[in-house]
Order: C-alpha cells, then sequence, then structure tokens
C-alpha cells in the first residue's frame, strides 16, 4: 500500500476520532501533525544527545517519525479553555477508540505520549 492511500486511511480514521470526541464530550486541538526532517532530528536529539527530557519514541530500528510521513498527530485536550498535560480518563477514551479503528496509540508507550495518535497500515 502505497503513502497515499495510508494518508487517506489515516484522515478517515481522524475523522472518526474527531467525531467519537464530539459525542462525548471532548474537545481538543491538533498540537501536532506534520514534521520535517530537521524538526525530528532535533526532537530525537532532545534527552539523548542534547539536555531536555526524551520526547520522542524511536521504534529502534527506523529512527523516523510517522509524523514526517504525514501519518500522525498529537492532540493536546482542552477543558475550560485550558490544555491538559496530563494523563486523563479522555486520553484513555480516544486511545482505546484509536486502537479500536487500528491505529497506533503513544499512551500505550512506555514514553506514555498520550498525545500521540498514528496510522502505519499495511
Amino acid at each position: 500500500m502505497n503513502n497515499t492511500i495510508r494518508r487517506i486511511i489515516f484522515l478517515k480514521k481522524a475523522v472518526a476520532l474527531i467525531n467519537f470526541a464530539c459525542l462525548n464530550g471532548i474537545d481538543f486541538i491538533v498540537y501536532t501533525f506534520y514534521r520535517t526532517t530537521e524538526e525530528q532530528k532535533k526532537r530525537y536529539a532532545q534527552g539523548r544527545t542534547e539536555p531536555g527530557r526524551i520526547v520522542t519514541y524511536c521504534d529502534g530500528v527506523k529512527k523516523r517519525s510517522a509524523h514526517q510521513d504525514w501519518l500522525a498527530w498529537d492532540i493536546v485536550i482542552i477543558k475550560n479553555g485550558k490544555p491538559i498535560w496530563q494523563r486523563t480518563n479522555d486520553y484513555e477514551l480516544l486511545g482505546k477508540f484509536w486502537k479500536e479503528l487500528g491505529g497506533i496509540w503513544g499512551g500505550d508507550w512506555e514514553l506514555n505520549d498520550v498525545y500521540h495518535f498514528e496510522y502505519r497500515g499495511g
């Protein structure tokens, strides 16, 4: 399957997640969608070869983010007009639904990236 088809599938799943969130009274914004190779290199270096905490997942082989392929987005839940930066039941609910759609949720990773929703497809 080529990347164009994967991107179309990802976007359909994203629309389903938006609808699910609306039906469940969960407001969110898209924090990150596409990342350039340069942006990804900077994020990958953080906590590894540069100061700061690790903020990116690495599969140990590819070292390429799904954001670089337009196949992931980071969302931030908004409550009372403010972003929620900690793990909550709302993130859990969205993550569970995303996985039911066949996606990958960063909240399952050791890094605990509850904001990250991606689709790799196959």
